[in-house]
């Protein structure tokens, strides 16, 4: 079994010995909501979905791009907004 920390959440790490940090466990849930969406990089680059970025960062969210094609939209626990309906519009 492996335990994945997510955005936001508090993580206990050890130090080794060649100053490498060892993952131990999360000490604490952030509560931050992960969305993560499969697109082209194009698509990613238009100004339908530069425009639920920009909202996403004015609800205190971050975002990234990574590979190209994967979107990854990470909200704050107090934020309602569901992007997901607005990533469908847009396919």
């Amino acid at each position: 079994m492996v335990e994945s920390a997510s955005f936001g959440d508090v993580i206990e790490v050890n130090s080794n010995t060649d100053g490498k940090l060892r993952f131990v466990r999360i000490a604490q849930r952030g509560g931050w909501r992960t969305y993560e969406f499969i697109l082209s990089a194009e698509m990613i680059q238009s100004e339908q979905i530069t425009a639920i970025q920009d909202h996403i960062l004015s609800l205190g969210g971050y975002w990234e791009q990574v590979f190209g094609g994967i979107l990854l939209l990470c909200l704050p626990p107090l934020a309602s907004y569901d992007p997901t309906k607005d990533i469908q519009r847009e396919h």
